[in-house]
């Protein structure tokens, strides 16, 4: 083999484990809006939950049956959920701009929303089979493989 041919290997390995970590960096992203998305629907849930049971609490204390605490508690659960929703909402903003960053896209570009639909499930392979096929395959491998080849030309 000629050292032109394995250097050239060589750098298609480097350019195959860039773009495989692109593609990674690029779906954990996806992943971490997705997931922010769902934490934003749960808490604004939540807070219609906690807005009844506030509801609920003022009625009962204006009825006698309950003490003010109870509407203290409930006003307090509401904040925590307000706040988790400010986080989850500050974390979705985060992960759209890391996610457009990755895309070379301007970073306010809105992301949809992914359908749990679309999400593609496949079952884990057996970890020897996984550990083999990845040393078998991996760019870095072949790369690394190509410069010995290159080195010994």
């Amino acid at each position: 083999m000629s050292l032109q041919r394995a250097l050239r290997e060589a750098e298609a390995g480097r350019v195959g484990a860039a773009e495989r970590s692109l593609a990674a960096g690029v779906q954990l992203a996806a992943l971490r809006v997705s997931a922010a998305d769902r934490a934003i629907g749960i808490y604004r849930e939540a807070l219609d939950l906690l807005a009844e049971n506030r509801r609920v609490s003022e009625r009962l204390v204006a009825a006698g049956s309950a003490t003010p605490d109870a509407v203290a508690r409930t006003r307090a659960d509401e904040s925590a959920a307000e706040q988790q929703l400010a986080a989850a909402e500050r974390e979705r903003n985060d992960a759209v701009r890391a996610l457009n960053e990755l895309l070379r896209r301007p970073l306010d570009t809105p992301v949809p929303l992914v359908p749990d639909s679309r999400v593609v499930r496949t079952p884990l392979p057996d970890t020897a089979v996984a550990i083999s096929a990845a040393l078998d395959r991996r760019e870095e491998v072949l790369a690394s493989r190509a410069l010995e080849r290159a080195a010994s030309a």
